[in-house]
């Protein structure tokens, strides 16, 4: 029987953009499928310099469409993937929170998708436009495409042969949307984060910042939101530190303005987001996510997790043993104004984190891929 690292494997995914949680997926299962090829609807190689995989974009990449199109190229996603043509591959796995699902193949292939949501835009009517110029028209619109786009969805779904869901709160989501069963294999994190830091809050930190200060990371959209944690330290004058860039920064920034106690750091690097980890009081994490690497890493730099009570976090963070799990904008408040950190023990913070790495991930995907794929096997003798 062939070992699933001989075969031809097709890794598929929505877009390569902006380096973003699903990549982390995508750099886990290149250490399972090392000679993979990589299909996505855009790839912005300058982002990716480490990617040395061959990469095959869809018609959506060409400068016509992309400079017409700009952002908002997701209403023809679904045709780009179905034009594909993956034939010539044993195996394609799909890493999907919008349209990669839903390439076509043979009945000679096996199609696994680690999905990391159904779409959230049509499914659950999440918005993250709030300063696009075009979001009026966005919002006239998406309701008439999205009648369309869960049909489609939801056909798509019943085409893949193994459904992988990152979390419990996923695998309900895929028996709701879908009607399908799915695995649930969580990602995990790298040894990176459990290792100590040699440098320091003064090397990375603004001054007045490298202590006592409650922390953000993220990628700046509405729906993170991230004026939660903004709101909530004003109002109990608390400092912040927010690390990440979107397109809701500007906004964000008119929420903290005149706020000497909030500071944007944008993007920084690993070494650098894990002295933040390690110095902060605790990760607000107001947003609801489907899994949440963010709160991993930074338990995993014995940082507790202030975490919404829906989502992936509430399968990550114990609630008082690691962090805790608020239900509403004022709970947020009374935790943030009450919170010490000296009430978590560091070691037992970080025990948790190692529930979730990437070498569990990558053995439980590997093992379920190679005995799927031998059952497969045995069906064409």
């Amino acid at each position: 029987m062939a070992e699933i690292s001989s075969l031809k494997v097709a890794l598929v995914t929505d877009s390569m953009v902006a380096k973003g949680g699903s990549d982390r997926n995508i750099d886990s299962l290149l250490k399972i499928f090392p000679k993979a090829d990589i299909y996505t609807a855009i790839f912005n190689k300058e982002e990716y310099p480490e990617i040395s995989n061959s990469v095959y974009t869809t018609f959506l990449q060409r400068s016509f469409y992309r400079k017409i199109l700009k952002n908002n190229y997701n209403i023809f996603t679904p045709w780009a993937f179905e034009m594909l043509d993956l034939t010539h591959y044993d195996i394609i796995i799909s890493i999907s929170a919008g349209s990669s699902k839903g390439v076509v193949t043979t009945m000679e292939q096996l199609h696994f998708c680690l999905l990391l949501t159904p779409p959230r835009t049509y499914w659950d009517q999440e918005r993250s436009f709030r300063t696009s110029r075009w979001r009026f028209l966005i919002n006239m619109l998406t309701p008439f495409f999205g009648n369309y786009y869960r049909l489609w969805d939801y056909a798509v779904a019943q085409r893949i042969d193994y459904i992988i869901s990152i979390s419990e709160f996923i695998q309900k989501k895929v028996q709701h949307r879908y009607l399908r069963e799915s695995k649930i294999i969580y990602p995990g994190i790298l040894d990176f984060w459990f290792r100590e830091t040699s440098s320091t809050p003064e090397n990375v930190l603004p001054k007045g910042f490298q202590k006592n200060y409650f922390l953000v990371v993220s990628r700046l959209y509405d729906y993170k939101r991230i004026d939660w944690a903004i709101k909530a330290c004003k109002e109990k004058n608390k400092k912040l530190v927010i690390v990440g860039e979107g397109p809701d920064r500007k906004y964000l920034e008119k929420i903290a303005k005149n706020e000497k106690n909030i500071v944007f750091l944008g993007s920084i690097s690993d070494e650098e987001l894990k002295v933040v980890y390690t110095n902060a009081k605790a990760l607000i994490f107001p947003g609801i996510e489907d899994f949440g690497l963010v709160p991993v890493e930074a338990m995993a730099c014995g940082c507790p997790v202030i975490g919404y009570n829906y989502g992936g976090v509430t399968e990550t963070v114990i609630n008082e043993k690691t962090g805790f799990l608020f239900s509403s904008f004022e709970e947020l408040c009374n935790i943030v104004k009450d919170f010490k950190k000296k009430d978590f023990e560091k070691e037992k913070v970080k025990d948790r984190a190692k529930e979730f790495t990437e070498e569990k991930f990558i053995e439980e995907f590997q093992n379920f891929v190679q005995e799927k794929y031998e059952e497969f096997e045995k069906t064409k003798t």
